[in-house]
């Protein structure tokens, strides 16, 4: 049960990179996805905060344990990806694609990478923890 929910949170994100934010290797991540081994308790409650669900619910809890934020978190994550990805708008009145400027992309991605290191979705960044208000 387990390694099924493991797979559905993942959904469109790779398994390294969901290893790399757990900190682990990309086989360890694997290994849980597939049964060959079960993570333990701390490792459980990382991966439970970065999906943003229970650890009931990893183990095969009722699917209600899920919540709108914790929703709404983890498509920050899949957001932020896809941004990354793919750095431009579509006009909607002439269907063409508008690239965001580096400049408003980079507060973009810097801004939604914060909320979800502030949430432990995502892991610090030992970087030289000056935050956007310093660059200004």
């Amino acid at each position: 049960m387990l390694g099924n929910r493991l797979r559905q949170l993942r959904g469109k994100r790779t398994q390294s990179e969901v290893a790399k934010t757990l900190g682990i290797t990309r086989a360890r991540y694997s290994h849980y996805e597939n049964g060959r081994n079960e993570p333990d308790t701390e490792m459980l409650q990382k991966i439970a905060d970065y999906y943003g669900v229970s650890i009931d619910y990893l183990l095969g809890g009722d699917e209600s344990q899920t919540s709108d934020k914790n929703t709404k978190k983890a498509d920050l994550v899949d957001l932020l990806e896809e941004i990354k990805k793919r750095p431009y708008v579509i006009d909607p009145k002439t269907g063409e694609a508008k690239y965001i400027p580096k400049e408003r992309l980079k507060i973009i991605t810097d801004l939604i990478e914060g909320y979800l290191r502030e949430e432990g979705i995502l892991p610090d960044d030992n970087g030289n923890g000056e935050d956007c208000a310093g660059s200004l």
